[in-house]
């Protein structure tokens, strides 16, 4: 059996060092060895762990005879000198808190966690992690706020989980007993209905800038003025036209267009958009998929020319 010595200890608050662990791992240590058996043995063998030179070895020299006799009154001392440090623990709020705000990322659901020596799917790992966080806020046998979780849940998930359990326990039970195939196949479609959802909301976007913008140039653009001279000689208006002068020099025209208005962004329009999406074939981000995708392109061009949210 390997003997499982604990590092030198320093006693100075290094980083890692838990005074209470390295007389745990030393304790444990000295179980190994059969011929670490008396008080003196086991004190030889606690000053030999020490690091040389350190806050503790120090301590340690300069310890009276009289607690450092035997091993039971050495840890004693020692106990003194290092106190056990007790952890910072959550509240109850901050339990619940944290309870109620898990979050099943959609991203991760068809994948796996590494747990020891075997891959745990994700949603059977967030399930124990969500049943660990009930029973340290005392709400295991409750189903109190569950709905909070659950509403939370990608819609396909909602289907396969109903919110009525009878408690959290019952709740992770039935998230971690879910069918991986159907998770995995119902967090595919998911997450390809959330890309197509941001493409049709960016394209929406776009569209609402460019009315935007197209307002904003027309706005800031100069108007033409008519220049005024006092006139030299008299002016005669000449029969056949009127847009011009007795010398002949043609009349700026002061008349402007009214601004053309590009229709607003109605759910109709939105929804064509979004069905002309739907419609075209998703190639992959790869050397081959981005070839195909510029072929489309081309031949898109050529058969749609320019480009309106009704085009497919």
């Amino acid at each position: 059996m390997a003997n499982a010595l604990p590092p030198m200890f320093h006693g100075d608050g290094c980083t890692g060092e838990n005074p209470q662990n390295f007389i745990h791992q030393l304790r444990s240590a000295m179980r190994t060895f059969t011929d670490i058996a008396t008080d003196t043995q086991k004190i030889e063998m606690f000053a030999d762990n020490l690091s040389t030179g350190s806050e503790a070895d120090d301590w340690f020299l300069e310890l009276p005879d009289s607690e450092k006799a035997t091993w039971p009154t050495l840890q004693t001392a020692f106990s003194t000198r290092w106190p056990a440090m007790p952890p910072a623990k959550k509240s109850g709020m901050e339990i619940q808190r944290e309870l109620y705000g898990k979050r099943i990322d959609l991203d991760k659901l068809r994948s796996k966690v590494k747990v020891g020596d075997q891959e745990v799917w994700y949603h059977v790992t967030w399930a124990a992690g969500v049943l660990h966080l009930a029973e340290e806020a005392k709400m295991k046998n409750s189903k109190e706020s569950i709905w909070q979780v659950h509403d939370s849940f990608p819609l396909f998930l909602k289907d396969l989980v109903s919110t009525e359990q009878d408690n959290w326990t019952v709740f992770c039970k039935a998230v971690r007993e879910l069918d991986p195939q159907r998770v995995c196949e119902g967090a595919e479609k998911a997450r390809k209905d959330r890309d197509i959802e941001a493409s049709v909301l960016q394209l929406a976007t776009a569209f609402r800038s460019a009315n935007i913008n197209s307002l904003k140039s027309l706005s800031s653009s100069p108007h033409p003025a008519t220049q005024r001279t006092q006139p030299t000689s008299p002016q005669y208006q000449m029969s056949g036209n009127h847009n011009f002068t007795e010398q002949g020099t043609r009349r700026p025209d002061t008349s402007m267009r009214p601004p053309t208005f590009r229709e607003p962004i109605t759910p109709d329009r939105l929804n064509a958009l979004r069905e002309c999406v739907h419609s075209q074939i998703h190639h992959s981000n790869t050397e081959e998929g981005r070839r195909a995708y510029r072929e489309a392109v081309y031949s898109w061009v050529g058969i749609n020319g320019r480009v309106t949210e009704t085009t497919p």
